[in-house]
């Protein structure tokens, strides 16, 4: 370790192959921090990077008195560089002295933060005069390299940079094997304070430059190539990058920038272009006044095709939510007028929105004053210059003249975009001539609905990227050597809560795709054995303090549909496929423990059910009204369910059930996890904003071990497992509420709330319970990257604070999302006052007309005065 810095990192020496016993030719390198050890790290660099590679020089010396850095210089390695680590890295390499010669990045973020920083440090000025020798960029880190593809976009994967790095290092021909491959050029700014936030932006002209660098001037360098041809007798071309982000720039359009003639530009479009966040989350600002070069026609698109065209930044790095086919106030704010004329400048206007067809909804036309009360003119003041135009079917809205609204006839349909005027505050803009825009004032959507729900009546400024997909990372079991890294202790109090269920039966299991019955190779029927998580809710305390024996499980009512209703008959049906099967396990997994805990109930142990949520609304109606989001009608459904069930075990000793639960009683005398009532449930407890920036969800659940893609554990078997994939070293935060826009609910200000889904547009399975059919209905949460194999149904899920979310039931295979039933919800109504959400409270009961509840059940058996879950101090 280095003096004054243990937290920090070592220095490695590497000894000359060719001259061993020179200490001149030896190399040294500092490693900060070590591979998924969050122990150490650049997170605890407290000093200046000077003062620490000037502590290692010491050190070197100390150890190796003839050790010369002369021409070799010294070698920096940054392990672990994510969303955590992420600033203090930058702040390193934006510092870092010039004796450094060899930079070595550990990435597994796709974020480009920390290489970009290089362009700021004036130790590397870009005139070659002190180049870095050798820039490695190691991503997607805990990927086989067999089964790396450095290309492909997703969360754990570094495909883009600022190619102004490269004017600071000596070409190389490294090993893309290895290396990051970059698919995007990004244009950061040209400074930046500690926190990241830009104080000088890069001008039209040095992209111009930048772009000439790129394809013209340095087109053979490896790091511009793209990915190489599969076939080596395939030569890349030249640099091709056909995708270029402008979000780290304050950029809303890339105009005014020259673009040079590429050879082989083959339509003479960019695939993808990224422009900053949309300005409180709806506003993306146009300047023609000072439009010279117009390049709106330079980004490629078409009509449903969502990999091509304009895209938005989120505030945290990601890519912005769509804006969907309903209620929106995103826009375009078009600021003056250019010298080409009206003809052009409608042009420039329609190129804009329709490359940008995914996110704008509205056109703001109105004439706009600057804070030195300078009057930026439109060329379309009249309805006749806005109703003679042939707006796309992607545009609801135009705002032109006097605070005047024109709804485009061609829009896709009624509901679309948003009638409500923005702000259109004197100084919200600035605009300057060289074509950049900075934002000075405060954008507020109009108000449109009038839900009195806080997380619906409630303004989402900065909103959270697209909810993410495409992580073949595996989650983290917590028998494996990754959990250490992201280890806490509601982890921790969930695995005590925890355990896997299987429910054996004796009926015959059939293909889901053929539906035929399946047989085993030597001619024998497979049993139909149900997989998932159940955790301990309750439990029957007892009058001497002995340890319990009655403990209530909840779960999925899908997990044990074919669970015996009635323990008599247990493995006595004569007309069953199979003999002898039925029964239920428990699996555990127990910290300190190499093997899973297997335990076995008896027959006598058959659990009770006891609540299964169906049918619970309108005094236990089958039957109730609900209203999908946008559309007039009302619609019925019959039989309604939300997943979750609550069994009862009676286990026949204590010693059985100490066993069972490992001792759970004895460890938990009061409950850890809050059951909300509906008036702290989430909706009321939590604004928009609050679920857009919140990353505290947690669950631990026992999905099957495998791929990634799909959601399996890295454990090679069904142990306890948290939403965590393995390469996180985060172990503050758990998962963000997943913004998927498509399911998503709107706000009282046009806005999609991030993880509050509306169950009917996302065309749930229903279940066959009891012999009949029933659906899925109300609102469910959509939770980012948790979205567990099969075994991970019923998974608790809570939040920091210890309230409880709801419970896991499924997932969305193309953004890895997790669905979660609430257990409580507040009634929410539309303006109309149609009901959009039912209200109700699954273990407390309260919700108007609601039937039953746990609670209730309690009662009416006369056991609530025995219940841990009601009666703990």
């Amino acid at each position: 370790m280095i003096d004054g810095f243990d937290k920090v990192g070592r220095v490695l020496k590497y000894v000359s192959a060719l001259s061993p016993n020179n200490p001149k030719e030896n190399r040294y390198i500092i490693e900060i921090g070590a591979e998924k050890d969050t122990t150490i790290g650049i997170q605890y660099l407290s000093d200046t990077a000077e003062k620490l590679i000037a502590a290692a020089r010491e050190k070197i010396q100390k150890d190796e008195p003839q050790a010369d850095f002369t021409e070799s210089g010294i070698g920096v390695a940054i392990h672990n560089i994510n969303a955590t680590t992420g600033v203090a890295a930058a702040n390193f390499v934006k510092t870092m002295p010039g004796i450094v010669k060899s930079l070595t990045l550990f990435y597994n973020w796709n974020n480009p933060l920390v290489a970009n920083a290089l362009i700021q440090n004036r130790n590397f000025p870009p005139n070659g005069s002190n180049n870095l020798t050798e820039l490695n960029i190691y991503t997607d880190l805990d990927v086989p390299i067999s089964q790396k593809n450095p290309a492909v976009e997703k969360p754990t994967n570094l495909n883009r940079i600022d190619p102004r790095v490269y004017q600071r290092v000596n070409p190389t021909a490294n090993d893309y094997r290895y290396n990051a491959i970059y698919t995007t050029m990004a244009v950061s700014a040209n400074e930046t304070d500690n926190t990241g936030k830009t104080i000088k932006q890069t001008s039209r002209r040095e992209i111009s430059n930048i772009m000439n660098y790129v394809y013209l001037q340095a087109w053979n360098r490896r790091e511009f190539q793209g990915e190489i041809p599969d076939s080596a007798s395939v030569k890349p071309s030249g640099a091709y990058p056909v995708n270029w982000d402008f979000s780290e720039n304050n950029q809303w359009d890339f105009n005014n920038v020259v673009i040079p003639d590429i050879p082989n530009f083959e339509n003479g479009k960019f695939t993808k272009v990224y422009y900053s966040p949309l300005v409180n989350g709806i506003a993306a600002p146009l300047d023609l006044q000072h439009l010279i070069v117009d390049n709106t026609s330079k980004v490629d698109y078409r009509l449903g095709d969502v990999n091509k065209g304009i895209f938005f930044r989120s505030k945290d790095g990601g890519v912005a939510g769509a804006a969907g086919e309903g209620v929106s106030q995103n826009y375009l704010r078009v600021i003056g007028t250019s010298s080409r004329g009206k003809s052009a400048d409608l042009q420039t206007i329609l190129n804009y929105v329709n490359a940008a067809w995914q996110y704008i909804r509205n056109i703001d036309l109105r004439d706009y004053n600057d804070n030195k009360g300078t009057v930026y003119k439109t060329a379309f003041r009249e309805e006749k210059d806005v109703a003679a135009i042939s707006w796309p079917r992607t545009i609801g809205y135009i705002y032109y003249g006097d605070n005047k609204v024109y709804h485009n006839p061609n829009a896709h349909n009624a509901n679309l975009g948003s009638s409500g005027l923005p702000s259109n505050d004197p100084g919200t803009f600035a605009v300057d001539n060289l074509g950049n825009t900075e934002i000075f004032g405060d954008i507020k959507p109009s108000r449109v609905g009038n839900v009195p729900s806080k997380a619906f009546d409630s303004i989402i400024k900065n909103p959270s990227s697209s909810a993410q997909g495409r992580n073949g990372n595996p989650f983290i079991s917590v028998n494996t050597p990754e959990y250490q890294a992201v280890q806490n202790e509601i982890y921790k109090v969930l695995n005590d809560y925890s355990q896997r269920i299987i429910v054996n039966t004796n009926k015959q299991n059939i293909n889901p795709i053929t539906k035929r019955p399946i047989f085993d190779s030597s001619g024998n029927p497979v049993p139909l054995n149900e997989y998932g998580t159940a955790w301990i809710l309750d439990y029957e305390k007892t009058e001497n303090g002995s340890y319990p024996t009655t403990f209530y499980y909840a779960t999925n009512m899908h997990v044990i549909a074919h669970m015996n209703r009635d323990k008599k008959t247990l493995n006595k049906n004569p007309n069953e496929p199979i003999k002898n099967n039925e029964g239920i396990e428990f699996r555990k997994t127990i910290f300190g423990e190499k093997e899973i805990r297997t335990f076995k109930l008896e027959e006598s142990e058959y659990p009770e059910l006891v609540f299964s949520a169906t049918n619970f609304l309108k005094n236990g109606s089958d039957t109730i009204d609900y209203t999908t989001q946008g559309y007039q009608k009302t619609q019925s459904l019959t039989n309604y369910f939300k997943d979750f069930a609550i069994i009862k075990v009676t286990y026949k000793t204590e010693e059985r059930a100490k066993f069972a639960t490992n001792e759970f009683a004895t460890k938990y005398t009061t409950p850890k996890f809050k059951f909300n009532n509906i008036q702290e449930s989430l909706l009321n407890r939590q604004t928009g904003q609050d679920l857009s920036d919140y990353k505290k969800n947690y669950s631990l659940g026992y999905p099957a071990g495998g791929d990634g893609f799909t959601g399996g554990s890295n454990s090679g078997g069904a142990s306890a497992t948290i939403n965590k994939r393995v390469g996180s070293v985060d172990h503050e935060n758990g998962q963000s509420f997943a913004n998927n826009t498509q399911f998503q609910y709107i706000n009282n200000y046009g806005q999609s709330i991030p993880g509050i889904y509306d169950q009917q547009r996302a065309a749930p399975p229903p279940l066959i319970w009891e012999g009949k059919t029933f659906y899925r209905f109300n609102t469910v949460y959509g939770l980012n990257n948790s979205g567990f194999i099969g075994g991970g149904s019923g998974t608790l899920v809570v939040d920091g604070d210890y309230n409880v979310v709801g419970i896991y039931w499924g997932n969305i295979g193309n953004t890895q999302s997790a669905f979660v039933d609430p257990l409580v919800s507040p009634e929410v109504k539309d303006k109309r006052g149609k009901t959009l959400i039912h209200g109700y409270d699954l273990i407390n009961g309260g919700g108007q007309g609601q039937s039953k509840s746990f609670k209730q059940w309690l009662e009416t058996n006369k056991t609530l005065s025995k219940s841990w879950l009601f009666n703990s101090k």
